[in-house]
């Protein structure tokens, strides 16, 4: 998988050496996960809530004209997915831990960029993604039953019953400033299940991801 993401990569950059315009974008992308009915009734029966996590994206974007209104907007970022979770403390004395799931993506995504108002656009268009990296907090308890929370490195997705490969729809809008600074802000809505567990007769243990993202990009 790994070499067919590199191929994927190196096509894709070989591709875009004759780009209209480039662009390079920063921003955060404010992520959640969505989960399936059997699922997020195991979390409620422990009133665990989950909540969005604030990740970072960033990566540069080719552009290339369609027609006179529509441009084919192809991106390669690294964009960060997850969750955050708030669980009752289980040593019952009413404190409330966190703990965040965070997995680290690199994103191909082309966008059509309609041009209806001068510098303000729509954009729509797919995604995909594979996960390279993320972090688990975990809890750490020793002998006397005293715990803390550590954040630790996923080394083995299969094992933590995750999929790596993540797909679904981005919509957003842009608009530029001085034909050189691009503000954008979307919706990603995710369609593949990131939950590697399989799902038993009648029970839905799907796990779907959505952001909602802001990015400021300079265009060369």
């Amino acid at each position: 998988m790994k070499k067919i993401l590199f191929l994927t990569l190196l096509s894709f950059c070989i591709f875009n050496l004759n780009a209209q315009n480039i662009g390079l974008k920063f921003g955060l992308n404010l992520a959640g996960l969505n989960f399936g009915h059997d699922l997020q009734s195991q979390f409620d029966a422990i009133d665990a809530e989950s909540k969005t996590m604030m990740g970072l994206t960033g990566g540069v974007s080719f552009a290339f004209e369609l027609s006179e209104t529509v441009d084919l907007d192809l991106g390669l970022s690294f964009t960060q997915r997850g969750t955050t979770w708030s669980i009752p403390s289980f040593t019952g004395d009413g404190t409330i831990d966190e703990l965040s799931r965070t997995l680290n993506f690199i994103d191909i995504a082309p966008l059509f960029k309609f041009n209806y108002a001068g510098d303000f656009s729509v954009l729509i268009g797919p995604y995909v993604g594979y996960a390279i990296s993320g972090t688990d907090d975990v809890y750490e308890i020793d002998n006397a039953l005293n715990y803390t929370i550590v954040t630790e490195p996923i080394d083995d997705f299969e094992a933590a019953e995750i999929n790596t490969l993540d797909y679904g729809l981005n919509i957003g809008a842009s608009y530029v400033i001085n034909n050189a600074v691009d503000i954008r802000a979307g919706y990603s809505l995710g369609f593949a299940n990131l939950n590697a567990a399989e799902d038993q007769e009648d029970v839905d243990v799907s796990t779907t991801s959505n952001g909602l993202y802001l990015t400021v990009g300079y265009l060369f």
